[in-house]
């Protein structure tokens, strides 16, 4: 995106900016009084949560947040989305306990920490989900109670945040047989359907491939993903294709 998209971006939304802190100062002018001071801080937090968002679409970047359990392949992921190794991935990885941005235009990707259960981490996942433009929920296979906790946090606290399910290391079930896998699929679709808009929204794929010639795990494009961020996951959808117009072209 060239510099001078980037600016009518950021001056298009700050005048939506200086209308939504117009509208909150005439709401509160309007009804404050008759709130109760929890109700109050509620919509001033509401306001705050999409005032951060506009913010960050002043960067002309978009923002997504990967959710998942430890060892499933949000870096590797993301290092798929950027193109690049840029992301450290590995057993040695974990048990990470913060979150990690990878930053380059269109993408600010944020790797989520895995271990959840604590306050803190349930805190910092829903600070870092609030800010995202879209969030993916990342799994290997059927999931369990520890990640559907992790799922219905950000849900329930984001519930209008475009989402999309990554099915991660969809390779290893290749080697299984079809009926094996369709039991599988179906109830991936069961319990994660209610995360998503759509079916379409579940995506399957790997991350990564085992390399035998040369003993290593190799990056794989995941163009399935990436067609369903532009053109599915409503609003999502939307915002990628205003901020990287360009080299959506250029891909296709």
């Amino acid at each position: 995106m060239s510099n001078l998209e980037n600016e009518k971006i950021r001056q298009d939304v700050l005048e939506i900016q200086n209308e939504l802190q117009n509208a909150l100062n005439a709401l509160i002018n309007e009804v404050g009084s008759k709130l109760k001071p929890n109700e109050r801080e509620e919509i001033q937090e509401e306001f705050q949560q999409l005032n951060e968002l506009l913010e960050r679409l002043k960067t002309g970047l978009v923002w997504i947040a990967l959710f998942g359990k430890t060892s499933v392949g949000k870096s590797a992921i993301a290092n798929s989305l950027l193109g690049d190794d840029v992301a450290p991935v590995g057993i040695e990885q974990d048990l990470t306990s913060t979150s990690f941005g990878y930053r380059r235009p269109p993408w600010m990707l944020v790797d989520m920490p895995g271990v959840m259960g604590k306050e803190e981490f349930e805190a910092l996942a829903l600070a870092e989900a609030g800010r995202a433009h879209g969030h993916i929920f990342v799994i290997d296979g059927e999931p369990y109670k520890d990640e559907l906790d992790l799922f219905e946090v950000v849900q329930n606290a984001l519930p209008n945040t475009p989402k999309i399910v990554f099915v991660n290391q969809w390779d290893k079930m290749q080697n299984t047989p079809r009926k094996d896998r369709d039991i599988v699929c179906e109830r991936i679709k069961q319990k994660m359907g209610k995360f998503v808009a759509s079916p379409d929204d579940i995506v399957y794929g790997s991350a990564q491939l085992y390399d035998q010639q040369s003993d290593t795990m190799i990056r794989q494009e995941l163009p399935q993903l990436l067609d369903r961020m532009y053109e599915g996951a409503g609003t999502l959808g939307q915002v990628m294709n205003v901020l990287d117009p360009a080299n959506r072209a250029v891909q296709l």
